[in-house]
């Protein structure tokens, strides 16, 4: 596994498109009344509050975050991931679990 420093982000290596194309996405929920929920996915390395705060410098007024839970032991457990970035089965299971949570809690859908 790679380290990727937490602290970086750096948005003139932002592909332009990749922005517009994020913009128009939330445009069309805001039109057609859907409400969009950004998912923050686990990932064995610190979440990078760099990359997370553009997110939401981006996101409109309407769009929900869910973070996981940070505090969670699996989370820090080399043995829940395939890969930094990928969870095994077990852990993806709880991560979807604190999603639909979140979806009954703050979208209200059962």
């Amino acid at each position: 596994m790679y380290h990727i420093d937490s602290n970086l982000y750096q948005t003139n290596m932002e592909m332009n498109t990749k922005v517009i194309a994020f913009e128009k996405i939330q445009s069309l929920c805001k039109d057609y009344n859907i409400k969009m929920v950004l998912c923050f996915s686990p990932n064995f390395y610190p979440v990078n509050k760099h990359f997370e705060k553009r997110i939401r410098d981006l996101s409109n007024n309407e769009t929900k975050f869910f973070m996981y839970d940070s505090t969670n032991f699996i989370y820090k457990n080399r043995d829940y991931f395939y890969d930094e970035s990928h969870l095994i089965t077990n852990g993806a299971k709880i991560y979807t679990n604190e999603i639909c949570e979140f979806l009954v809690k703050e979208i209200g859908i059962d």
